[in-house]
């Protein structure tokens, strides 16, 4: 069973061809000594910030806060449109980010490079590019997971993946134990098969893809999504800065009732929905305090997005485009909580021109709380 139908024509050919040229599947990696459990996310406010300025302090959370409620993430400056964020006290071998640039009204995207540990805090890069892909400094959300062993409190599913350039695994996860599976077609088409986490019959949850290759204009997005039983098979297609079809390393996150960071009670406020298709199919419009989210289309390529009640104390936004060619979505500006609301003002989307243009993506929401 497919989504492509509810988001529009996505290359239906295409991802035809990706299914049967993929040569085979990578397992996971096993590791003899798996790392602690680690979360953390950030925004950064500007982007062009001094050496190790704190990111903003209304908008960041982690995993350390339970033992350092006073540390911060941090940021660095390295060159233009790259950063280099700090998250204390979370550094583990592994792990995937994600990445969603906010960037006014010009066609722009931010991309990973490398995450490593470093005297026991966890560093992620950070590459952000205009349209054609030149480097340019602006400002991001970003949200990095860690997490090994069965959930602690059951409820929904979780997996992630990070995917080298040949379609090889390098980390990977998935909550019911089963074995995550990567392979590589045609120039910058993969598919990722998550055993076990979906729903048979139909898609239910949210799914965050970005490009990770170090030094590359890329970005990637989410294609199509099929289902197999409880089995979620999700399409990736990735681009250089001139929007032609190029590999990629990328991550991939998949979450089903629960935080894009895995957790779960806490956060107990969070939510996901299919935006940019104004009857979003019911699996992939939830929101765990049991109010309503709502899209709103608000111009060519921009939809407003309201998480009811989701909108309390520190929170994060995190936005992938969903659909088979070159298009493209980031984020017009912060988002805010207003009221008990978090408020997304807009999603905003871009064809292979740089030109805004409708187009359906992936948005998850999530409180610290």
């Amino acid at each position: 069973m497919s989504i492509r139908k509810r988001v529009g024509a996505l290359a239906g050919t295409m991802l035809a061809g990706l299914t049967l040229g993929v040569a085979g599947t990578a397992a996971a990696p096993v590791s003899a000594a798996p790392p602690p459990d680690a979360w953390g996310f950030a925004y950064l406010h500007d982007p062009a910030p001094a050496p190790g300025t704190v990111m903003d302090p209304t908008r960041q959370w982690g995993s350390w806060k339970t033992t350092f409620p006073l540390d911060f993430a941090t940021v660095d400056h390295v060159g233009p449109g790259n950063y280099l964020v700090r998250f204390p006290h979370i550094g583990v071998r592994g792990g995937v980010a994600h990445v969603t640039a906010v960037i006014g009204n010009r066609p722009a995207w931010c991309a990973l490079g490398k995450w490593f540990e470093k005297g026991g805090d966890e560093y992620v890069e950070v590459q952000c590019y205009r349209h054609g892909g030149v480097p340019e400094d602006t400002r991001f959300g970003i949200v990095f997971s860690a997490k090994t062993g069965p959930l602690v409190v059951p409820g929904g599913a979780y997996a992630y993946t990070h995917v080298d350039a040949s379609g090889a695994l390098i980390d990977s996860y998935n909550s019911t134990g089963a074995a995550n599976a990567a392979g590589a077609g045609g120039a910058g088409l993969y598919r990722v098969l998550l055993p076990g986490v979906g729903v048979p019959g139909r898609f239910a949850g949210n799914i965050q893809v970005t490009a990770a290759e170090p030094d590359r204009a890329r970005r990637c997005k989410v294609a199509d999504i099929a289902i197999q039983g409880a089995d979620v098979l999700a399409y990736v297609a990735c681009f250089d800065g001139l929007s032609a079809p190029a590999n990629s390393s990328f991550t991939l996150s998949y979450h089903r009732e629960r935080s894009v960071f895995g957790e779960l009670a806490p956060p107990k406020l969070f939510g996901y929905v299919l935006s940019g298709v104004f009857a979003p199919p019911p699996g992939t419009n939830f929101n765990s305090a049991g109010a309503v989210n709502t899209i709103t289309p608000s111009g060519v390529g921009q939809t407003l997005v309201v998480f009811g009640r989701l909108g309390v104390r520190e929170t994060h936004l995190a936005a992938t485009a969903v659909g088979g060619g070159p298009d493209y979505c980031s984020l017009q500006d912060v988002w805010r909580n207003i009221g008990q609301d978090g408020v997304i003002r807009n999603v905003i989307c871009f064809d292979a021109t740089g030109a805004q243009a409708n187009n359906a993506s992936f948005v998850t929401f999530s409180s610290r709380v």
